[in-house]
């Protein structure tokens, strides 16, 4: 499978550009969460003095510039992979995490969303190199005695689980087919 990308992430990749860095943008959402969580992989920019904060200002999904930054956060990430007969999943790996964060991830009963893109630090105006969309949380795991990390495993909606038998496609189900 080949993936195409835009001139500066060719530039980059292809080490002529060695100003920009990649980093990774997370829109974490859920019904029960009254904002999404935005989440980087790189300080971009100090975004407040007290408390310290470091993120990285993008428009990425309608985001507002000004008011809502991505947070800069200590996170391995493990794109989704393409092993055949496999489903793809993503691992993120956070670091040190807080407690607030601990219990937000336990008081959550049904799976939230995730929305991932590969951006180049220089470029973000031009858009993602890499998105995956609508991945859903499957299972997080905390392991306090490593210094409080907790591994986030996403992936898409099983296409096995779809209705079968599909939906009669009558009259009263469907009525706009028979105008």
């Amino acid at each position: 499978m080949s993936r195409r990308l835009s001139l500066p992430g060719r530039r980059h990749f292809d080490g002529l550009d060695t100003a920009s860095v990649p980093l990774v943008l997370m829109e974490i959402t859920h019904p029960e969460m009254n904002a999404p969580l935005r989440l980087s992989t790189d300080m971009t920019e100090r975004l407040s003095t007290d408390p310290l904060r470091y993120g990285t200002r993008c428009g990425w999904r309608g985001a507002d510039l000004v008011e809502e930054p991505w947070l800069f956060v200590g996170v391995d990430v493990e794109w989704p992979g393409e092993i055949e007969d496999t489903m793809p999943e993503a691992r993120l790996t956070l670091s040190l995490v807080q407690s607030s964060i601990l219990d937000l991830l336990r008081s959550i009963l049904t799976p939230a969303t995730c929305h991932m893109a590969l951006m180049l630090s220089g470029h973000l105006g031009a858009g993602p190199e890499e998105v995956y969309l609508d991945l859903e949380l499957r299972s997080a795991e905390a392991d306090l005695s490593a210094g409080g990390r907790v591994e986030l495993v996403l992936s898409h909606v099983p296409i096995d689980i779809e209705m079968f038998p599909s939906p009669r496609m009558t009259q009263r189900a469907f009525p706009g087919l028979y105008r």
